[in-house]
């Protein structure tokens, strides 16, 4: 059984040197990580954009989604907007159904009964005037958003076999180790079984030499 151990453990060795040659392969392609990581910086900074330029016009919204006479799309849409401004803006509303919205707050008749004292009205205004920009930026957006997607793809394309390779090495390292531990446990048992054995073995022979000495009146040792 001992014999069999060195066999495994080779195979073990050598799948770990299969790993560090994959990782060595992995990380010739941090350049393209490293792209991909600006690439979402990027796009957290205009999201953030975004987000500001909504900033303080929850309650509004949340006021104007009670009173003002909005379509279902717009509710729903309006809601999304007071979840998430940034997602809302960039990623969901592609019919630009918050223009629409904007124009009929600014021109709703009870300003009071949506909050939207002077400071508000101006910060709307604001968001009225800067709608087309926004626009422009979301589309920079989903540009960028585009380029990371790509640059994933093709990055995923290259990496996913030697990924793939990595966990089938990981699989058998495993499963030589369960083998290993197997042996392991079945030697310790049999070691365990001739140490018994040989109590057992030293206990009859002390028995033996005991009761030939009583009966022949002289110590007698069994070799």
């Amino acid at each position: 059984l001992e014999k069999s151990l060195q066999p495994i453990n080779n195979i073990i060795a050598d799948e770990e040197r299969k790993i560090e040659e994959a990782n060595s392969q992995l990380a010739k392609y941090a350049s393209e990580r490293l792209q991909i990581r600006d690439f979402e910086k990027s796009l957290g900074n205009i999201k953030q954009q975004v987000d500001n330029e909504f900033s303080g016009m929850d309650r509004i919204m949340k006021k104007f989604v009670y009173f003002g006479e909005l379509t279902k799309e717009e509710t729903h849409m309006l809601k999304e907007y007071i979840k998430d401004p940034g997602v809302a803006f960039l990623l969901q509303d592609s019919n630009n159904v918050l223009r629409h919205v904007l124009d009929a707050m600014h021109d709703y008749k009870d300003r009071q009964m949506i909050d939207l004292d002077n400071r508000k009205l101006e910060k709307l205004k604001d968001l009225i005037r800067q709608f087309d920009f926004l626009i422009e930026l979301r589309k920079h957006y989903r540009d960028i958003n585009r380029k990371k997607e790509e640059c994933e793809d093709q990055l995923n394309k290259k990496i996913e076999p030697i990924k793939q390779g990595i966990r089938i090495s990981i699989q058998e390292i495993s499963s030589k180790e369960k083998e290993l531990s197997a042996i392991e446990s079945e030697i310790n048992s049999k070691r365990t079984e001739k140490k018994q054995i040989e109590r057992r073995m030293l206990d009859e022979r002390n028995r033996l030499e005991l009761n030939l000495s009583g009966l022949l009146g002289s110590q007698i040792r069994i070799a």
